[in-house]
């Protein structure tokens, strides 16, 4: 097998207009426009006294007010690490990157307390990562480009999975109140409420029958109950037909620029390495932060992410190849939690904040006027 670099990536797991790459704060201490932030210390901040204005140009009046619709862009610094028996290695190891989530948050306040805190996902990014055939030693490189990348059909889908609603606690009434809100969790293809009860692949063992080299398992549209622990926890996320959540996998070797990645025939000539995996995944931010104003919170960020491989139609150099080699290929994300922020900016058009237009009641609406203006803010 050649020496592979495997980027990932998608538009849900894609971060589609936002430039999501890099490792660059998502919450900058100055606002965009060069406009002073928000004071304040704690809940007992003085700056945001009625009248005035903190943070983003916004126009504090009377007691801070959070309810209203927020764009959050999430940024998780991790490091990427190999299973022992991969047959491709992350090279050189531990390395880092960042993932990226793109969101809509709608809140409701009563008084002090946040009592709901709504969500709609858009998008979100996983970091490069460059790895080697076998195992890895110092100063080696990839010299395969690869892509993991959500399908269409997924990407469709992705901004209709609403997690459920949290709550958040609110330290104070001033800007440089505390925000704390409960953890969320988002899960694509998958019926489960948590990441240990989701379905998983049995046995990536080269001697087991569902890795077989000559009739591997997996591979079809169908659900392998043999090899899956609990086919009923499988979820069809993208409405494709396949188990799970469908994946476009391709990977560039020695081909000519311009080679096209045949996904959806991976039996069709194209690249080295391309086809289809079927996941299920989970992504479970936990976000505690400051109101620097009534129009802008900050933080950290804190998460899991993880994922099972539930079946794939891969093809190396034209070979299909079992699931079990799939999954020990993709590496485990570990978030660094020091490191992670978030940013949250207001754009209902209330306090002053701009007005993006979000209907927040159609999702695909929503994130489509999201990933617009993202990045006047982010």
């Amino acid at each position: 097998m050649r020496a592979a670099r495997w980027v990932f990536g998608g538009s849900m797991l894609v971060c589609l207009s936002v430039a999501c790459g890099g490792g660059d704060d998502p919450a900058p201490s100055s606002p965009p426009g060069g406009a002073a932030g928000a004071g304040g210390s704690g809940a007992a901040g003085s700056a945001g006294a009625a009248g005035a204005t903190s943070g983003l140009g916004c126009k504090e009046e009377g007691a801070l007010d959070l309810g209203g619709t927020f764009a959050v862009k999430v940024r998780l610094e991790v490091t990427m690490k190999s299973d022992p028996a991969a047959v491709v290695s992350v090279c050189p190891a531990d390395q880092r990157g960042a993932a990226d989530l793109l969101a809509i948050v709608k809140m409701s306040q009563s008084g002090g307390a946040i009592d709901a805190v709504d969500t709609i996902v858009c998008d979100v990014t996983l970091p490069p990562v460059t790895a080697i055939a076998g195992s890895c030693s110092a100063g080696q490189k990839g010299t395969v480009a690869a892509q993991v990348s959500v399908s269409k059909a997924l990407a469709a889908q992705v901004p209709k999975v609403r997690p459920k609603t949290v709550t958040a606690k609110l330290g104070g009434d001033a800007p440089g109140a505390t925000f704390d809100p409960e953890r969320l969790t988002f899960i694509l293809g998958s019926k489960s409420a948590s990441a240990d009860a989701m379905a998983k692949w049995k046995d990536i063992s080269s001697t087991s029958p569902c890795n077989s080299l000559t009739k591997p398992l997996g591979t079809s549209m169908d659900c392998e109950a043999m090899c899956v622990s609990d086919c009923g926890d499988v979820l069809d996320a993208d409405l494709d037909g396949y188990p799970g959540a469908s994946f476009d996998v391709c990977g560039r070797g020695d081909e000519p620029p311009g080679a096209m990645c045949n996904t959806d025939d991976p039996s069709e000539p194209g690249v080295t390495l391309q086809g289809k995996a079927f996941l299920d995944f989970v992504i479970d931010p936990k976000l505690s932060g400051v109101a620097k104003s009534s129009c802008e919170i900050t933080g950290n960020a804190d998460a899991s992410i993880r994922y099972n491989v539930l079946g794939a139609n891969v093809r190396l150099s034209g070979s299909l190849l079992p699931v079990g080699s799939v999954i020990t290929a993709i590496p485990a994300f570990e978030v660094v939690k020091e490191t992670s922020k978030y940013r949250a900016v207001r754009v209902d058009g209330e306090h002053g904040a701009p007005d993006w237009k979000v209907d927040f009641p159609n999702p695909d609406s929503a994130c489509d006027a999201v990933r617009k203006s993202a990045s006047s803010v982010f």
